[in-house]
């Protein structure tokens, strides 16, 4: 049986977070990034439209930020105040390891998606407003911004083209899983909180993962919130068990929160149960981006292999305790079949994710060439 210990979990969570100060940074890189997407959109009505989802967006991100900031109001920056904020936080954090976590953030999004819901066929889905437009941009701004900064620019790219060829194999069938359709996935899982008709067993759960309850928020300021929030890719520190200033852990780290401190027993169903709603492309973004955090910035760019192992540990230790909470649904029934054949299909990404990330690891610290293409342990 399993055994939950709260401080090494903490400190993982708190090295794979961002404080209220890091987490307004990168909104602002999003922001900015996606400001300069929609300046240099040529199709008149595409940019009216990208500057509408940009208002919708920021909003809905300053309702968000106060409820996982103690109620702090985000600041927006211009593109100066925003530079000197960065220099700032490398003086007070010199080893730079949240500002390459937020850059991974900021390089994987992708704007535009729903901010709203709809009622279709007696169903809430997300709405199609801004269906018709794209960030065709990509990452242009941000390397230009990183550089800015005092930072190599090169990083960006490298970090996007780990995480394509990461979730290419992590998904079985070999077909490429598109950003924007992950995001998708995950929009559609907070539409399912904010309508409210997820299972009230599971709901609380993942409120608390998400930070899906912004206080003093309801009806459609509450969804648009929980929208713009969860499309970002980041997931709230509370419900991971933080202290001492995380307010949002970032670089895939929310996949480990899943089963932390609630990992056996009813507890762990629960919690076992609300990683499967989010389903496999939950799964294969959140170990997708783990796996780019360990190589390119734990180990790459921080060389530090102790905390690439403890992070590792930890991975492994989440796929114990689902595993587990699979034998005990399967056994008591406590789970549809269909709960559980998705279970089964993340917890299958996880290890593989894991089994990868641990070889890459050891690579690394033994000096030799690790290659990309290399297939994955039975």
């Amino acid at each position: 049986m399993s055994k939950n210990n709260t401080e090494p979990e903490n400190s993982i969570f708190a090295e794979l977070g961002l404080t209220a100060e890091q987490t307004a940074i990168l909104y602002n890189i999003q922001y900015l990034k996606t400001d300069s997407d929609a300046q240099q959109e040529s199709n008149p009505e595409k940019k009216s439209l990208k500057f509408k989802w940009l208002e919708k967006w920021r909003a809905s991100i300053s309702d968000a930020y106060s409820g996982i900031a103690d109620g702090a109001e985000l600041a927006w920056l211009a593109l100066d105040e925003l530079i000197a904020r960065v220099q700032k936080q490398f003086e007070e954090s010199p080893s730079k390891l949240w500002f390459h976590l937020a850059v991974l953030e900021a390089a994987l999004f992708v704007p535009y998606y729903p901010l709203e819901t709809v009622e279709k066929n007696k169903k809430t889905v997300p709405s199609k407003e801004f269906s018709s437009i794209k960030d065709a941009q990509k990452n242009k701004w941000l390397e230009e911004f990183i550089l800015q900064s005092g930072q190599n620019p090169e990083f960006v790219k490298r970090v996007c083209k780990t995480y394509g060829k990461i979730t290419n194999r992590l998904n079985k069938l070999g077909e490429r899983i598109l950003i924007s359709a992950l995001i998708t996935a995950c929009v559609t899982v907070a539409t399912v909180i904010t309508a409210g008709t997820l299972a009230p067993a599971l709901a609380p759960t993942i409120a608390s993962l998400l930070g899906a309850t912004f206080p003093g928020l309801s009806g459609a300021a509450l969804t648009s919130a929980s929208l713009a929030f969860l499309g970002g890719g980041a997931i709230a520190a509370g419900g991971a068990g933080m202290a001492g200033g995380t307010a949002l852990i970032v670089g895939g780290g929310a996949i480990l929160g899943f089963g932390a401190g609630a990992v056996t027993g009813t507890a762990g169903v629960q919690t076992a149960k609300t990683l499967g709603a989010f389903g496999k492309p939950f799964a294969i973004s959140q170990a997708a981006k783990l796996e780019v955090t360990l190589r390119e910035v734990i180990l790459n760019e921080q060389r530090d292999v102790r905390f690439a192992q403890e992070v590792l540990s930890n991975y492994k230790q989440r796929i114990v305790d689902l595993n587990e909470s699979l034998t005990q649904m399967e056994l008591e029934h406590e789970g549809t079949k269909k709960e559980i054949s998705n279970l089964k299909k993340i917890v299958d990404v996880m290890k593989r994710s894991y089994q990868q990330s641990n070889r890459y690891t050891s690579s690394f610290e033994l000096g030799l060439e690790f290659k990309d293409d290399e297939e994955d342990a039975a």
